[in-house]
């Protein structure tokens, strides 16, 4: 595992406050669908588990809008400064 993707999980189950190994099993229980037998471990699994994907879409979107405004500025720039060379 890269170093830099074991620092972001490593901070993230620290976040939700869980062990490493368990916030990377319920990613990985979630990614496949999965649901354990012991209701008990699935109810104190869900709480932080259901969350995570709704901040990382939240945070993905508002990168997305930064870089379409960012582009979009960069367009208009390069737009007035080509009229006013006459280009």
């Amino acid at each position: 595992m890269p170093a830099s993707l074991h620092d972001e999980l490593a901070t993230a189950a620290e976040t939700e406050g869980v062990s490493l190994n368990q916030y990377i099993t319920s990613a990985l229980a979630e990614a496949v669908d999965w649901e354990p037998g012991d209701e008990r471990e699935s109810s104190r699994r869900r709480p932080w588990n259901r969350a995570a994907p709704g901040r990382v879409t939240w945070l993905a979107l508002a990168v997305n809008l930064a870089v379409v405004i960012v582009a979009g500025a960069v367009a208009v720039t390069l737009l007035v400064v080509a009229w006013q060379q006459g280009l």
